[in-house]
């Protein structure tokens, strides 16, 4: 028996960070619909509490990007973009 998509995220319309959010951690999809230049990044919050690390390649346009994630605080970081729609998805084992 596969297994499905049992946590996402979706982001519409965002050009700047979004408010942080938790992820339970494993292995996740970062898509991008992306009218820009500009380039879109999973970001997670470090051990200090306060910076923002980025956790994935930078993403320019449309796009997939995948990555194992720790659980923890994430947000999504678009940079040099008007308007984004993004959404972070947990990839079935």
């Amino acid at each position: 028996m596969s297994a499905t998509a049992t946590e996402s995220k979706k982001f519409s319309s965002i050009s700047a960070p979004t408010a942080p959010f938790t992820l339970k951690g494993g292995k996740y999809a970062l898509t991008v619909v992306n009218a820009g230049a500009g380039t879109v990044d999973i970001q997670v919050l470090g051990p200090d509490g306060a910076t923002w690390l980025d956790v994935s390649s930078n993403i320019t346009g449309n796009g997939i990007g995948t990555a194992d994630l720790p659980p923890g605080q994430y947000r999504i970081n678009p940079s040099g973009v008007a308007s984004i729609t993004a959404a972070i998805t947990s990839v079935p084992t």
